[in-house]
């Protein structure tokens, strides 16, 4: 629980999101031009030697995942592949990606790998089929919540991610010569559309080519500030961005003592045990199979109550200020804003974990298959149990889900300002908005204030 009444921390987070609302509306300005939104216009180059270098590590990597899922001890927690792609990966590369922009789209090893076959045969760099634009990156978003459902319900053991690396990887390759290279980097694989658009809120911005792929030359500019010069974009990125809200909030709603009261305490006695009967000993199994499809549905169903709020949000805006377009150009345009509010959430939920079980990736690349076996000589490492304060922990999530929804309501407000002339029309046009911030913020604090439900 918070150390102090929910309620505080909600009006509390409601009031800050006001005071910024109101701050954002009279000191902020629209940046003058796209030269505007960097500190300096001066570019850099990542050494040739140095990206070769990493994608031949994580290309290893990737490699040393799968062999060490598939030969290794099943014991999580011994086993490499698990520490390294569900903690070092999924957060902490993600949340280095909002501090040095997008360098996977430089390392990726999936792309080594589609790029090597070709180079071998030369035709499947362009693919055989051009890639519907109607699409979007629609693949990307789908295959965001396969993953989260994986996660959390697909009984994840060291041998299980292993197989699904190699199943995805095969996917990878596949589309990639069907649809060309690019084009499916671009829309269809899932972490490098997912990590470019947390690159939007580095501070460091890496150059494309026109229409092609990423290079080594870099440049600076104001953090998150890669937010307010997005376009609106490729089919599907709002729903990607209601997604990656949705699924966190999930992930931490579905552990919750009044999520197992919906389904066991309600549903069961007042509508299901008409079908399985009144003895909750017999119908156990039954309902038992019933929640592992209950928490299904409600995963790929709640992205699309999110998407649903965010449209109402947009509908008003769009009548508030005729001049910023529809309601699907509204959703297009503002949509952006809302990545601060995707990287706190992430980072709420899961950086003690990261801080708990992150160091463990050391002893254990000296270990990888968890043979007993001291490679690097690192085996011993970070063994003691890295145990947060429990106030600290609670106090970092509160500061996280206020600060990133200031920090959206901020940008939400630039982008308003930039595109109206009448900036009193721009700050009135903001206030579905804002009651969008104060209902994610407030949403965000009451799962964290829930308490868990024991497996």
């Amino acid at each position: 629980m918070l150390p102090l009444p929910f309620e505080r921390y909600a009006w509390g987070a409601a009031f800050a999101l006001i005071v910024s609302f109101v701050l954002a509306a009279l000191f902020l300005r629209a940046p003058a031009s796209r030269a505007a939104a960097g500190p300096a216009a001066y570019r850099w180059a990542l050494p040739g030697w140095l990206v070769w270098g990493l994608r031949a590590v994580t290309l290893a990597l990737l490699v040393l995942a799968i062999a060490s899922g598939v030969f290794g001890a099943a014991n999580p927690y011994a086993n490499f592949n698990m520490t390294l792609f569900w903690v070092v990966f999924m957060l902490g590369f993600a949340y280095a990606t909002v501090l040095v922009g997008d360098l996977f789209a430089l390392i990726n090893p999936w792309r080594t790998l589609a790029e090597g076959l070709a180079r071998l045969w030369p035709r499947l760099r362009d693919g055989v089929v051009h890639y519907p634009e109607r699409l979007g990156v629609w693949p990307a978003a789908l295959l965001w919540v396969a993953l989260v459902w994986f996660e959390l319900f697909g009984h994840v053991e060291p041998r299980s991610l292993a197989a699904a690396l190699l199943a995805y990887t095969a996917l990878t390759l596949v589309a990639s010569a069907v649809f060309g290279v690019e084009r499916w980097f671009r829309h269809g694989e899932l972490f490098s559309v997912w990590l470019n658009l947390l690159a939007r809120l580095a501070p460091v911005a890496f150059a494309h080519e026109a229409g092609g792929p990423p290079t080594r030359s870099f440049s600076l500019r104001w953090p998150f500030s890669g937010v307010l010069h997005m376009d609106e974009g490729p089919r599907g990125r709002v729903m990607l961005i209601m997604a990656l809200l949705a699924t966190t909030a999930f992930d931490g709603l579905h552990e919750t003592e009044i999520w197992h009261g919906v389904y066991w305490l309600w549903l069961y006695p007042e509508w299901l045990s008409g079908w399985l009967g009144t003895n909750p000993l017999e119908a156990f199994p039954a309902l038992r199979r019933g929640y592992g499809w209950w928490n299904a549905a409600w995963l790929w169903a709640l992205p699309l109550l999110y998407l649903a709020a965010y449209a109402l949000a947009s509908f008003a805006t769009a009548r508030l200020a005729p001049a910023l377009g529809g309601t699907a150009a509204v959703m297009r345009r503002f949509a952006p804003s809302l990545l601060p509010i995707v990287l706190v959430y992430h980072a709420s939920h899961y950086y003690t974990l990261l801080q708990v079980q992150g160091p463990k990736i050391v002893p254990l690349l000296s270990d990888p298959f968890g043979w007993n076996t001291n490679w690097l000589g690192t085996a011993q490492w970070f063994m003691r149990v890295n145990a947060p304060d429990v106030y600290r922990i609670w106090d970092v999530q509160l500061a996280l889900i206020l600060g990133g929804h200031i920090v959206s309501v901020a940008l939400a407000h630039r982008i308003a300002i930039g595109r109206l002339p009448d900036r009193r029309g721009a700050v009135v046009s903001q206030l579905p908005m804002l009651v969008l911030m104060v209902a994610f913020t407030v949403g965000g604090l009451w799962i964290l204030a829930q308490p868990f439900q024991s497996p």
